[in-house]
């Protein structure tokens, strides 16, 4: 039991690019990805002095220059035409720490690769719904645009803009701008 247990997990994370002879050339399809994002902003109680006679020694009084203040985690299913363009559906959980404020987002985004080659710049943008499943959510819209680079096995990293209008008929809004990294699966 325990031997084919292996076996079986062994086979789910094989590549198949390994298991051929021929080199796989994907030219597009479904896909299924993950990301998670953060938010960097700058540390007011950041403090920076020079002691003693060596130039250079600096002690940061337990702080640091910039501080995370927003985690974002997401998963998309879409589907890639060609090398060049991409739709997705995307569901995320969205934590602004500084304000203690929680987000569902449900979005639609596209992406345009600015290259026909497997490591590719590209800009996307997104356009969705924030949902409040409770009384800790906040419910409104999203709005996303972002650049970035794609690399050859799949592994997606960049700056996005991110607006949010929430809050008593969406007149609150958050900005943030986050640096991002993907992964996805054909």
């Amino acid at each position: 039991m325990k031997t084919t247990f292996i076996l079986i997990i062994c086979f789910l994370f094989i590549s198949p690019n390994i298991l051929s002879q021929e080199e796989f050339e994907k030219e597009g399809g479904a896909y299924y990805k993950f990301s998670f994002a953060t938010t960097l902003g700058l540390n007011e109680d950041f403090e920076s002095k020079i002691e003693g006679e060596t130039y250079g020694d600096r002690v940061y009084a337990g702080k640091t220059f910039l501080r995370l203040s927003a985690f974002f985690f997401e998963t998309s299913v879409g589907y890639q035409f060609g090398k060049r363009a991409a739709l997705g559906i995307n569901l995320g959980y969205h934590y602004h720490s500084e304000q203690g404020l929680h987000f569902l987002p449900a979005y639609v985004n596209a992406r345009i690769n600015l290259s026909d080659n497997d490591d590719s710049f590209f800009i996307r943008s997104g356009y969705g719904q924030i949902f409040r499943i409770n009384s800790d959510f906040e419910s409104g819209n999203i709005y996303k645009i972002g650049l970035g680079f794609q690399s050859s096995n799949n592994i997606l990293g960049g700056f996005e803009f991110t607006h949010k209008n929430f809050g008593y008929r969406k007149l609150t809004g958050l900005s943030s701008l986050s640096v991002f990294i993907e992964y996805a699966l054909f």
